[in-house]
């Protein structure tokens, strides 16, 4: 005959060892994420989000002044293709329609999903109202331009996302 004691003693420690490998379990999947997590990229894409956030209503207000000025650009990025050496083509035009020369066009182009690969901008005027940089992607995808021109005190701010195929390809 068996002893009841005995029985539940087992029953318990059977119980407070599984209790005990789920817990082990749970610690162990969360350091691990915790250990993955710290080595990969932490996703910011601009230095000082909160200092940047704070002022916002400048941002707001010169989007007001843009929108008054009545600048229109566009920007040329089909020749663009990774690993080789291509023009970036912007074109400004004034609220008639009329080239605007003389501005200074600087920007970044970025790469979302990777850090590291961003380069500053600085176009040249090459025709009125046309501006170019000469430049080389090192990564086929999807990328941002980021351009500002300046003109006495007019600033215009223009942001496309482009996609750059692989070289070789057209």
């Amino acid at each position: 005959m068996r002893n009841s004691t005995s029985d539940a003693t087992a029953t318990r420690r059977r119980w407070l060892a599984a209790g005990l490998g789920l817990l082990v379990t749970v610690l162990g999947a969360n350091a691990t994420l915790i250990v993955l997590s710290s080595q990969t990229w932490n996703g910011l894409i601009t230095d000082r989000p909160f200092e940047k956030g704070l002022a916002f209503n400048r941002v707001l207000q010169a989007q007001r002044d843009q929108d008054v000025l009545g600048w229109r650009g566009t920007l040329d990025s089909a020749t663009l293709t990774a690993g080789t050496d291509h023009p970036l083509i912007f074109r400004l035009l004034d609220a008639a329609g009329q080239p605007v020369t003389g501005a200074r066009v600087t920007g970044t182009l970025f790469r979302v999903v990777h850090q590291g690969h961003d380069r500053t901008l600085t176009l040249a005027e090459t025709a009125p109202g046309h501006y170019s940089a000469h430049l080389v992607v090192p990564l086929p995808g999807v990328w941002d331009v980021k351009l500002v021109a300046v003109r006495d005190s007019a600033e215009f701010r223009f942001v496309r996302r482009i996609q750059v195929p692989p070289g070789g390809q057209s």
